[in-house]
């Protein structure tokens, strides 16, 4: 995988879901990015949900960051 557009945690994974081949990585790649948007937006959802509840807007936005960063 290019270590150069893809974090550590991400390119273990890859390799561990059997993404390895040169010829996968693209896919991967774009398959990771989708899946991080999906639970990003997920996650979004309960926030939007819940907008009253500061506490909860709090813990959806901290865990909004914490996927992110987790990923970049």
């Amino acid at each position: 995988f290019p270590s150069h557009d893809m974090n550590q945690k991400l390119r273990d994974l890859m390799i561990e879901a059997g993404f390895a081949a040169p010829e996968m990585a693209g896919r991967a790649r774009k398959f990771a990015d989708l899946l991080i948007r999906d639970c990003v937006a997920t996650v979004a959802l309960i926030g939007v949900g819940n907008y009253e509840n500061e506490d909860i807007v709090w813990t959806v936005e901290k865990a909004i960051e914490s996927i992110k960063d987790r990923f970049k």
